[in-house]
């Protein structure tokens, strides 16, 4: 009888503090997110339930390749320094760097529970201190971070993956695992595994790439190593949606920045249409990175336009129409237009660098935060800051827009301490200031992102299992990527019927749009990097 008790208490207890929170609900407007995060339960747990296969000879052979890379990179490192040498000991890296090598120490570890400080051994701290030392040496102090790459990708996406008796690797995902609406996926994370480490699946990922990213044996294209080991089962096919730079576009959209969503507007034009060189003088990457080392790209359109009709275009309502109504001549002078800019100046190792600086400052990270972080090839140590610090102004000289909009937010949060989405995804902020200039950055952009995949995954769930009763099922989503496994025979249909569910049109900020997107079927995912 006390147990029957407690239980009906219990009952009245939970339904007494649901009334209170669908109370706090309604005060901000939320409720339209709550109706739309209860209908995701069905979708996310049918994903959890289906899973990603994993092909057992393909991982089998990516294991081999992570040890094969890791051995040779401590052979090499053992014969350069004399022994036995680990280069995940922090004692080890240590003797060598400091003691042996007398390099000053820059940065000591925070010393955990015992207090007990030492010399740092970071990446960050490695690549400052290769700096340090003659240039025929540095690329020792890259081969102690491949050594620990490798021995990272065998232990976390390897041997630490659990992985069922089907062998099918089930996440799961947590509705509310983040602040900003996006899923969360853990045991395992599969928005963690790596889509950068990149090879050639013909010569079994045993070769370098070139500069155009494809084989430098073979001249095949190049696939991600880690997710190329997930695949559909036989007869069957995965199938990958993208939003292409939904955040970047959202950023655009939010601060009115039209020199950015015009970039958007011609590259998706031309890529569409199969026009690869236009489409390469409007891509957002490259002109990211022009701005920041201060290139200068022409706009062919332009150019065309001028050559022809002998004058600049009035408006760029004007430009647009006569571009598009003349594709053929304004390929015939994208050839001439590269002549008189530096479009070939901007490598892809530039293009990497620049990405990953405008993505860690848009989402509130300082210069200093971005280069703790920011991986192998960034970090250039202290005395470069204010040359980086100048780039980043370069970039929002480029579109000042976006600039004053980030202003403008945080002035507003520090006032209201509430925000919300373009979707309506309202939030209240707690957290210290400085921390809360930092959120609000993070929160519009992936707020607003989780604002377009949550629908689409609640209506594409819909449409696959009560409307049209395919078989298969969504498997896994990474951000603004949605995945599904279906058999061969519905995979083009599955295709379009996502992509008809991603370019549906959306007003953000008053201004409607339709997200650029892509969708593909293939047989593994690391075919879709």
């Amino acid at each position: 009888m006390s147990l029957a008790r407690y239980n009906c208490r219990d009952l009245v207890g939970t339904d007494d503090v649901l009334r209170g929170l669908l109370k706090e609900l309604a005060d901000v407007d939320g409720m339209a997110t709550w109706r739309l995060e209860n209908a995701m339960i069905r979708p996310v747990v049918r994903m959890q339930r289906w899973g990603m296969l994993i092909d057992k000879d393909r991982m089998k052979l990516y294991r081999g390749h992570c040890l094969t890379e890791y051995d040779a990179a401590c052979k090499e490192l053992e014969t350069a320094f004399g022994g036995l040498f680990n280069p995940n000991s922090t004692a080890d890296v240590s003797r060598v760097l400091y003691e042996e090598m007398k390099l000053p120490v820059i940065k000591m570890t925070d010393g955990g529970q015992s207090g007990n400080k030492k010399p740092s051994v970071d990446e960050d701290t490695i690549l400052q201190l290769q700096l340090l030392v003659p240039e025929e040496h540095h690329h020792l102090f890259q081969r102690i971070l491949d050594a620990r790459h490798w021995d990272k990708m065998r232990s976390t996406y390897v041997d630490g993956l659990p992985i069922d008796e089907d062998w099918r690797v089930r996440s799961e995902f947590r509705i509310f695992g983040t602040r900003t609406g996006r899923l969360a996926s853990r045991n395992p994370n599969l928005q963690n595994i790596p889509m950068d480490d990149l090879g050639c699946e013909a010569c079994l990922f045993a070769t370098k790439l070139d500069e155009r990213g494809r084989c430098s044996v073979c001249g095949g294209p190049a696939i991600g190593f880690a997710r190329s080991c997930y695949i559909a089962q036989p007869g069957w096919k995965l199938i990958h949606w993208d939003l292409s730079q939904a955040e970047l576009r959202l950023q655009a959209l939010l601060a009115g920045c039209n020199r950015m969503l015009r970039l958007f507007d011609r590259y998706d034009f031309y890529k569409e249409r199969g026009y690869a060189n236009l489409a390469r003088h409007y891509r957002i990457h490259t002109h990211n990175a022009a701005a920041m080392w201060q290139k200068r790209i022409c706009d062919p359109e332009r150019e065309a336009y001028h050559a022809t009709q002998g004058e600049a275009p009035s408006s760029e309502e004007r430009l647009t129409a006569w571009a598009r109504a003349h594709l053929s001549e304004v390929e015939a002078h994208c050839t001439s237009a590269e002549r008189k800019c530096e479009i070939d100046l901007v490598t892809p190792q530039m293009e990497y660098r620049g990405k990953i600086f405008v993505y860690g400052v848009s989402y509130g990270g300082s210069v200093e935060g971005v280069l703790a972080r920011g991986g192998r090839g960034l970090s250039r140590g202290d005395q470069q800051v204010a040359i980086l610090q100048q780039m980043i102004n370069n970039y929002w000289d480029y579109y000042p827009e976006i600039r004053d909009w980030r202003n403008q937010l945080q002035e507003m949060i520090i006032r209201t301490r509430f925000h919300r989405s373009w979707g309506g995804r309202p939030r209240v902020f707690f957290s210290k200031n400085d921390d809360m200039l930092r959120e609000i950055l993070d929160y519009d952009p992936q707020a607003g992102v989780a604002d377009r995949m949550n629908p689409m995954l609640v209506e594409l769930d819909r449409l696959f299992y009560d409307e049209m009763k395919l078989p298969g099922s969504l498997c896994n989503q990474v951000h603004d990527c949605l995945m599904a496994e279906t058999p061969d025979e519905f995979s083009e249909e599955v295709v379009q019927l996502g992509l008809q569910e991603a370019r549906k049109e959306v007003v953000v900020a008053g201004r409607p749009y339709r997200f650029y997107s892509s969708g593909k079927a293939g047989q593994n995912w690391g075919l879709f990097t």
